[in-house]
């Protein structure tokens, strides 16, 4: 046996610094006979009852292996070993535990058992350390590999935004239908509208004329773009009932997508049952508006709701008019005018 070792062990025999030290003085005060020799006849003795014991071995040695460790956390813990070796220890006892009854037919099974368990402490062989060092190298590489992926995504990514063309100021949405969450089944400061407070139910201007198929050809200049303004949802708004509260309002999302301003205004076929706030209005450059849509109580088997819509009908404004009010004169002195129609759903 190394010097080291055989020094690690007088130590536990000899120096009262540790609780075996003290307990063989106390037994040698009784019996008469030195610490040494008392520790040779314990280990001795332990030898031949886990070389000779045949189910008790499992009981011995397990009792050994735990009852240590516990005496140095909870009893003399200015003595136990650090808290990652004792992780590490009770993780391969635990499993050398489990294959216990497979093993135990190799002979002195128990004994190379206690002495690997021994060795995790014992020096010059500390295998805990060893363990935890090889634990530290394996989480220190971890950390570098990811880091290094890291790095090598950051430029990746740069060197595809670097290669990729500029996306287009009108680019194609993406066609979903969904239905906007409502803001609330209860009327809204804002929302409430009565006959003669929304202007769409006072003014005919915003009162939807049209073809069958919902688009109105003498409105829409044959250079119509629907990209200018990007809406969400994109197709229909659909509405849950019930439908006897007495406001029921969704929202629209629109955005600008153009580099000029555009005037709007929203007109619909099932006014004044269906208004929306504001109707009108300027969308500057890159601007996002949400548009309030409100359905007001109606009876669900009485209604003629197949066909509800609304249209958003939209100018390009030249750069020239600064006007930061909206005025019926944008649409009359335009002759290109643009239309989003979206369809008024209901889920009963």
């Amino acid at each position: 046996m190394d010097e080291v070792s055989i020094n690690w062990i007088n130590e536990r025999i000899n120096d009262k610094k540790h609780f075996t030290a003290r307990w063989l003085e106390n037994f040698s005060n009784s019996t008469g006979k030195s610490p040494d020799l008392l520790a040779k006849v314990i280990g001795g003795v332990l030898f031949l009852l886990l070389a000779l014991a045949d189910k008790q071995g499992y009981l011995i040695t397990n009792s050994i292996l735990v009852v240590i460790p516990f005496l140095l956390i909870f009893v003399y813990p200015n003595e136990k070993p650090t808290d990652l070796s004792l992780y590490i220890y009770f993780t391969v006892f635990g499993f050398l535990t489990v294959f216990d009854r497979n093993f135990e037919h190799i002979p002195l099974y128990y004994v190379i058992k206690l002495i690997i368990l021994l060795l995790f402490y014992l020096p010059p062989f500390n295998l805990a350390e060893i363990v935890d060092e090889q634990i530290k190298k394996l989480v220190n590489n971890n950390e570098e590999e990811n880091k290094e992926k890291k790095k090598e995504t950051t430029k990746s990514r740069r060197s595809l935004r670097k290669e990729a063309p500029a996306p287009a100021s009108q680019s194609e949405p993406q066609q979903l239908v969904t239905p906007a969450p409502p803001s609330s089944s209860e009327p809204k400061s804002g929302t409430n509208f009565k006959p003669g407070e929304n202007p769409m139910a006072s003014e005919s201007f915003y009162n939807l004329n049209s073809e069958p198929d919902g688009f109105n050809s003498k409105l829409v200049g044959p250079e119509n773009n629907l990209h200018d303004l990007v809406f969400f949802p994109i197709n229909a708004l659909v509405f849950n009932a019930p439908f006897d509260f007495e406001n029921l309002t969704y929202h629209i999302k629109i955005r600008n997508n153009s580099h000029h301003r555009i005037a709007y205004a929203i007109k619909g076929n099932a006014v004044p049952r269906v208004l929306c706030s504001p109707p009108t209005g300027i969308f500057e450059l890159k601007e996002t508006k949400i548009i309030a849509v409100t359905v007001q109580k109606f009876e669900w088997n009485c209604a003629d709701f197949e066909n509800d819509r609304i249209a958003i009908d939209y100018v390009i404004l030249p750069d020239n008019v600064k006007d930061k009010q909206f005025s019926i004169k944008m649409f009359q002195n335009c002759d290109s005018k643009r239309r989003k129609n979206i369809k008024i759903l209901y889920n009963p």
